[in-house]
């Protein structure tokens, strides 16, 4: 299905269970050209982000990026509404 996905359409996104959690999410992330990290501000603990990441890389995923989630805005650019 994924090779079938990737000839219709430029960019597939998929959305997996935490890296931790399921082996599921290393095996699709080892067949796929690259993965971004999402990691949630407050809540994903900093050595649970380096174990993610340790995790992909010893199952040959190319991680691209991260993702921080939920992160608040810093209220000096509420002024800068545009």
């Amino acid at each position: 299905m994924l090779d079938k996905a990737k000839e219709l359409y430029d960019y597939v996104l998929i959305d997996v269970p935490p890296v931790l959690e399921e082996n599921d999410s290393k095996i699709i992330a080892s067949l796929s050209d690259g993965v971004i990290l999402v990691v949630r501000n407050g809540k994903t603990e900093d050595f649970l982000a380096v174990e993610a990441k340790k995790s992909l890389e010893v199952a040959n995923a190319k991680l691209l990026g991260v993702i921080l989630n939920a992160k608040r805005a810093n209220p000096f650019f509420k002024k800068f509404k545009m």
